[in-house]
């Protein structure tokens, strides 16, 4: 929703100088915060509707301090009742989210200590790995100063917040014209711009804030609630606070050329397959089968080709000239970082079924937002000049596990390398020779493979003479080249298949090897081969180790690759050895191949998170 059509909803809901509350337009809040006690419980019982009533055009807001013994119960922070209900508040909050302009709340405040007063706008997110808290209050009783002394009536905490971090809000301690506390109603008002927020009593200006000033919209809180000694004890039975009215004046000019966060809109779910690849994923075993048999299809497949789909970050408002972050939520990560000259971001390479975060600043001002991304494989890469690139790891396996993304990577090479036909001095063709070519991956495809991926080791499955003269990787000097000649689907089977198994099982067996990254000539076959190997062992699913070999279609134009040429002839080697599922039967075959169990337990141990 954009900030302007949900302001101006809120506007006609609200109005500007509405003379009573409109109890339609408010929810009543079931929550808690504000810290622990010494008996290791919330301190606090929270908000509950139970203490809010409309009566006569007002909201009365009970407050129970610590001699109340009635009936109300509050809650903890995982909504269960409370027992006792002391201290434990209400709070209204707006039923739509509101940005930049003036707000105002006419009420009586609860005239005793230990009790918060408040009148807030609050948005709120944790999800993408750092905090976005952006808020502004008026909090009463205050204190003159950051020691919890001095705490009054005749003073208040005007604050701003952006951050949970010491760096990421401002707290005002405010001198008031006269005490709150009287029993009188008073004009509480803060007045929101995009680089200050000036706080009002009664008329009067007490406070202007110029750091941390919130940018995001945000629904509009009026309660109390009992935070734990900064605003004293509450030694009394219950009381109310009583909120006359409410009014609300858009700034409209500001909040058309705020900062907004468009896309993703928060917690979206955001794919990273094209579109025909997830379609084309989500057709039968039998279908998909058909389609490699298909000319047609095989041109429309390679048409789409392998690359994944990027995803786009979008705001609103700025002058073109900021700085964007994006995080991984799990362990907060930076996965970008970079300064942007315009109203959006391209990244590509992100994991699959991961929640991220990010946030875009520029000057003063700062938006963000969190999204997930898709929970569908095999997990595509763009590394430039590279075809056929993607990810072993994120699949769900028969025992429940997941394989880890980012440690085992399958392509094409990283080097052209043609077949030229060898002739005699007659001129008859008695030989091919693969000579390597120019490097295909480029500059930024190695900074991807190497600084965003973490490429260590480069496994090369070409045969001798199709990498005759390489002895270092392309991608850097920093990357371990193993050379290790590959075998096929039914040529696995043989003395020189099991050998090449063997010599390529031992790169996987050296932790300091990963993030691996293996390929032959174009990804497919040699590489099919050991893609299909280890992920079979790792207890990837039939049907996903089918998919993980047969999008590779999407990269070559090969006609013959097909199950009945091709992969085939792979399973008949499998099914020649007992077992209920095809993972049973490749790991018999492995162990055939000398590889013991040990070993296997520990490349699941290393693979599976």
């Amino acid at each position: 929703m954009k900030t302007s059509i949900a302001v101006m909803a809120v506007v006609a809901a609200v109005n500007a100088a509405t003379a009573a509350l409109n109890q339609s337009e408010w929810r009543m809040a079931n929550a808690n915060w504000g810290g622990v006690g010494d008996d290791g419980r919330e301190y606090n019982g929270g908000v509950v509707p139970e203490n809010v009533r409309f009566e006569g055009g007002r909201a009365f807001l009970a407050a129970h301090g610590n001699l109340y013994t009635g009936r109300v119960r509050g809650v903890d922070k995982k909504g269960r009742a409370v027992v006792p209900g002391v201290r434990t508040g209400a709070c209204l909050v707006s039923k739509r989210r509101m940005h930049y302009g003036s707000y105002r709340v006419r009420m009586k405040i609860v005239p005793h200590l230990g009790c918060c007063t408040a009148i807030w706008t609050f948005r709120y997110d944790a999800s993408g790995g750092k905090v976005l808290n952006h808020e502004i209050d008026i909090e009463m009783p205050g204190r003159p100063a950051s020691e919890k002394t001095g705490i009054g009536f005749d003073y208040a905490l005007c604050n701003t917040w952006i951050g949970e971090d010491a760096d990421r809000y401002t707290t005002g301690y405010t001198n008031l014209p006269g005490r709150m506390d009287d029993g009188d109603f008073h004009d509480f008002r803060f007045d929101w711009h995009y680089d200050r927020v000036e706080y009002y009593v009664d008329g009067a200006l007490v406070r202007t804030n110029r750091s941390h000033v919130p940018n995001m919209p945000g629904e509009f809180w009026v309660g109390v609630w009992f935070p734990k000694g900064w605003t004293g004890t509450p030694d009394f039975d219950e009381a109310e606070a009583v909120v006359d009215d409410f009014s609300y004046t858009p700034y409209e000019i500001e909040i058309a050329s705020a900062l907004e966060a468009t896309v993703p809109d928060n917690g979206q779910i955001v794919p990273l397959q094209n579109p025909y690849y997830s379609s084309w994923l989500a057709k039968s075993d039998a279908e998909r089968r058909a389609d490699l048999e298909s000319s047609s299809v095989r041109k429309a497949m390679y048409e789409a080709g392998s690359l994944p789909r990027p995803v786009r970050i979008a705001w609103l408002g700025g002058d073109g000239d900021g700085h964007i972050v994006v995080r991984r939520a799990v362990d907060g990560k930076i996965v970008a970082d970079a300064n942007v000259g315009g109203n959006d971001f391209i990244i590509e390479n992100l994991e699959a079924n991961c929640a991220y975060g990010w946030e875009y600043s520029c000057k003063d001002l700062a938006t963000g937002a969190s999204f997930r991304t898709a929970d569908a494989f095999p997990r595509q890469l763009h590394w430039d000049g590279v075809r056929n690139v993607r990810d072993l790891g994120g699949r769900a396996t028969l025992g429940g596990r997941r394989v880890r993304q980012g440690l085992v990577y399958r392509c094409a090479a990283f080097e052209d390398s043609t077949e030229v036909p060898v002739t005699n001095a007659q001129g008859r063709v008695v030989d091919y020779a693969y000579p390597i070519g120019k490097t295909l991956i480029t500059p930024a495809g190695v900074e991807t493979a190497t600084r965003v991926c973490g490429v260590r080791t480069d496994l090369d499955l070409r045969w001798n003479e199709e990498c005759e003269g390489l002895t270092s990787s392309a991608l850097g000097s920093g990357v371990r080249r193993i050379h290790v000649p590959f075998y096929a689907y039914g040529s696995l089977a043989g003395d020189k298949g099991r050998a090449a198994l063997r010599a390529a099982w031992a790169v996987f067996m050296d932790e300091s090897n990963y993030p691996i990254a293996f390929h032959c000539i174009a990804g497919a076959d040699r590489t099919g081969t050991l893609a299909f190997v280890l992920n079979g062992l790792l207890g990837v699913p039939e049907g996903e180790l089918l998919r993980d070999w047969e999008v590779t279609a999407f990269s070559t134009r090969t006609p013959n690759f097909t199950h009945e040429k091709r992969l085939d002839k792979l399973i008949a080697v499998f099914d020649g050895f007992e077992g209920a599922t095809i993972n049973e039967r490749i790991e018999k075959f492995v162990l055939s191949c000398s590889i013991p169990l040990s070993e296997i337990e520990r490349f699941r141990a290393i693979m599976h998170e």
